[in-house]
């Protein structure tokens, strides 16, 4: 049986509503860990000790596919964990405001 990972890219809220250009989407933990393993030691740190929200690693080598880049050029892993840092800030910001509004309701 293989089990499927969810990997939200919206922060940890336990009805899973996405941020606006954000998906929710279903790996298995294989998927998952292999596509981790092929980029560069950069961005795997950003995912593993800097995002405050889950990230998909998928999505993520995805992009830099996107790019035409190979996930282990160190000028495409220095560019994605900047990419990845940015991103962070602004769903922590967005994530943020969102409690200042619930405490005001």
């Amino acid at each position: 049986m293989t089990h499927k990972v969810i990997a939200n890219n919206s922060g940890p809220r336990s009805n899973f509503t996405p941020l606006p250009g954000l998906t929710l989407i279903a790996l298995t933990r294989e998927e998952e860990m292999d596509a981790f393993d092929a980029l560069g030691p950069l961005t795997k740190h950003v995912i593993d000790y800097e995002m405050g929200v889950p990230w998909s690693a998928n999505e993520t080598l995805k992009q830099i596919r996107k790019w035409g880049l190979a996930p282990d050029n160190p000028i495409a892993d220095a560019h994605m964990a900047s990419v990845l840092r940015q991103a962070n800030a602004k769903i922590l910001a967005k994530l943020a405001e969102e409690q200042r509004e619930e405490k005001v309701a």
